[in-house]
């Protein structure tokens, strides 16, 4: 096994367009549950395009590093 339980697993991935975010800048993790995203279409999603990510240098306010 790997060590990770069964239930830590994601069971789907989906890849998104945009991250649903309030005014703030924060994550609306109740409207990602809930479905109320845009989700990419299967062609752009095999793409080489990148879903949408958090870049380590845009957490920390960096780009040389935090």
């Amino acid at each position: 096994g790997s060590g990770l339980a069964n239930y830590k697993r994601p069971r789907r991935y989906v890849f998104v367009k945009t991250i649903p975010r309030s005014p703030v800048g924060k994550l609306l993790r109740r409207k990602l549950v809930a479905g109320e995203y845009e989700p990419e279409d299967a062609v752009a999603a095999a793409s080489a395009e990148a879903p949408a990510l958090i870049r380590p240098e845009a957490a920390c306010g960096s780009t040389s590093g935090c």
